[in-house]
């Protein structure tokens, strides 16, 4: 899954090109932070997909580049705005940590605050018969209908699937500034 389109790529490597920073640089970093993304999608915890598929590079801008005189390259999940597809449990997966954005004492902890769930109403029908308002689970191999349950909170694990190799981007920019060096010479 690539974050760029060759043609958005290209138009992006424009801006850059007055800037005073070496293209070559640019460009090898970014493959470089390419292939940390790819790996990481691989390593995401897969049960819809959702969280794989919202990984991406953040690109670097030129006009924070020029003003700080450092480029950030960066990787993120989860996708902007409230939609269907977004994954706002990104950051927790990651860190294991409940949202810093999470109400009352969960907040930034590693368990979730007790909590009741209550259910909607919603219906439930089988065999000729029909229920509407009930939670349906199973306790010790039997179905139970409740109106309600008062869930203890769970405990969050980190799963640390978001990585970047310092030392692959480290590298990349090494050897682009060094064959940058061998064109001037």
């Amino acid at each position: 899954m690539a974050t760029f389109t060759p043609q958005s790529y290209a138009k992006w490597l424009d801006k850059w090109y007055g800037s005073g920073f070496d293209l070559a640089v640019i460009d090898g970093a970014m493959t470089a932070v390419e292939a940390d993304a790819a790996e990481s999608r691989a390593r995401a915890p897969h049960k819809s997909g959702k969280l794989a598929a919202s990984i991406r590079t953040v690109r670097p801008r030129v006009g924070a580049a020029i003003k700080r005189g450092l480029i950030r390259f960066r990787l993120t999940a989860g996708k902007r705005g409230i939609s269907p597809s977004s994954v706002p449990y990104a950051q927790v997966m990651q860190t294991g940590r409940v949202s810093q954005f999470a109400p009352g004492p969960s907040r930034g902890q590693t368990k979730t605050a007790a909590h009741r769930i209550e259910a909607r109403g919603g219906s439930y029908s089988s065999g000729g018969f029909s229920i509407t308002g009930r939670l349906r689970f199973q306790v010790s191999g039997k179905w139970v209908m409740v109106p309600a349950v008062e869930h203890k909170g769970s405990r969050l694990r980190a799963h640390n699937y978001l990585r970047f190799r310092e030392d692959r981007v480290a590298g990349a920019i090494n050897s682009s500034v060094q064959h940058s060096l061998d064109k001037a010479a």
